[in-house]
């Protein structure tokens, strides 16, 4: 087609229902160099048709009414990064409906430091973990706009937990669990409380919300064996309190935890 341009291009995968692009392939395609794929993906930025989210990695926005939802581009350009991923922390709560807030970044945990993506509506923010190689915990569904690889009940449980902050700290933590109970199964959670790389602290924090706050003494129960197999150590409920005298404080001896806040579900 002598009148096919990088537009007419990017139409033909939209029409497709592919929303992504990469530079290199729109030069393959058109038999263009890359410096002039660069100058009209350029000026198509501007119009705001495309948003170049990585260096040599595009987004079409032109085609779609309201916000493109991640699923659409995610596991193909995570692919293009080198990277692994599975989306985590509330947004894999929330797609298991167990999350009451809304979740206004969307989560991603990754093998390697990625810097944050900003959408229109919408931030993608990326954990890095470095154990992805013991990680089983991931499951591939179907999204709106394709595929994309996302952490069990089990691993959302440890996750959330493992960042607090990034988890809407732990009364909501508290909620979020309470809701995705009667998704996990306890023996699932009790073997990932068995790895190396869970820390023992994470452990008696899980053990001692699901106990004490949830008052779940029966699935505690799975916790609290594991945390017999560690070494625990005296820790504090709450890691965003550090200058409180620990002295006056209650301590749970079953759980070896400072009760420096009380955690009250949403």
């Amino acid at each position: 087609m002598k009148d096919r341009t990088v537009t007419t291009y990017l139409d033909e995968l939209a029409l497709k229902g592919q929303y992504y692009f990469t530079l290199a392939e729109i030069s393959k395609e058109l038999s263009i160099k890359q410096s002039s794929v660069s100058v009209a993906l350029s000026r198509l930025a501007k119009k705001n048709k495309i948003q170049m989210i990585r260096k040599g990695f595009g987004i079409i926005t032109g085609h779609t009414s309201g916000v493109l939802h991640p699923s659409y581009f995610l596991s193909s350009m995570m692919k293009y990064l080198g990277a692994r991923y599975y989306v985590g922390l509330l947004n894999a709560a929330a797609y298991r409906g167990a999350s009451h807030q809304a979740v206004m970044n969307y989560t991603v945990v990754a093998d390697k430091m990625i810097k944050p993506i900003s959408l229109s509506a919408m931030n993608i923010e990326f954990v890095t973990k470095n154990n992805f190689d013991e990680i089983e915990e991931i499951e591939k569904v179907g999204g709106i706009g394709g595929y994309f690889y996302i952490s069990t009940p089990e691993l959302t449980a440890i996750d959330i937990l493992s960042f607090p902050k990034r988890s809407g700290h732990l009364n909501n933590i508290a909620t979020v669990l309470e809701d995705l109970l009667d998704e996990i199964d306890m023996e699932k959670l009790a073997d990932i409380c068995s790895k190396k790389s869970v820390p023992t602290s994470i452990i008696q924090r899980l053990g001692y919300i699901l106990d004490v706050v949830l008052g779940e003494k029966e699935k505690a129960k799975y916790i609290f064996e594991k945390m017999k197999d560690r070494r625990p150590y005296k820790v504090s409920l709450s890691t965003s309190k550090k200058n409180c005298e620990l002295s006056s404080v209650p301590f749970s001896e079953k759980w070896m935890i400072y009760e420096n806040v009380v955690v009250e579900p949403d």
